[in-house]
């Protein structure tokens, strides 16, 4: 079943992981990725339903243009990329034993992945707060290998986020 969960940032959720393997489909006419890097959508909570989509749909969903890039990054990129969005874009709240996640600054500069199987243990201090166990392909993460990425180009250059430094020339 569908799980028509919109809390992007705390949790798994079966519309984000939609738009995650859509990306990953795609970008494997050109070679293929490890994982992808989007945001949440500009609606917010809209979420994708169980059964045909439309292309309604998809602009309901994502209603500004972007085009997607495939950007190789070292394994120390992608890590750093997280720490600071766990820095500069989530804070956590535990409530009866069970932490909450929540959004802070920019929503759209927030990097959610999908392909990577990692957590946030935000009651570490910055800069070790990823924990990355490798990716959902199966191949294992290393900081020093490189990787594919499927990166939606709102996020490529973003002053706001992780992938400052990277542009589509890259």
């Amino acid at each position: 079943t569908w799980d028509n969960n919109a809390d992007y940032f705390a949790s798994q959720t079966d519309t984000m992981d939609f738009v995650s393997r859509a990306m990953l489909d795609i970008t494997s006419e050109h070679g293929g990725t490890d994982m992808s890097m989007s945001t949440v959508t500009p609606a917010g909570t809209y979420t994708i339903s169980a059964g045909d989509i439309s292309q309604k749909d998809v602009y309901k969903f994502y209603q500004c243009s972007n085009t997607l890039a495939i950007l190789p990054m070292k394994g120390s990129d992608i890590r750093a990329i997280l720490e600071e969005n766990a820095s500069e874009h989530l804070t956590a709240r535990v409530l009866d034993g069970k932490a909450y996640y929540y959004s802070k600054g920019d929503v759209y500069a927030n990097v959610l992945t999908g392909g990577l199987n990692f957590t946030y243990d935000m009651s570490q201090p910055d800069g070790s707060r990823v924990i990355i166990s490798g990716f959902s392909n199966g191949k294992s993460f290393d900081d020093n290998s490189t990787y594919n990425v499927a990166v939606i180009t709102y996020l490529v250059g973003n002053e706001n986020c992780g992938l400052r430094k990277f542009s589509e020339d890259d």
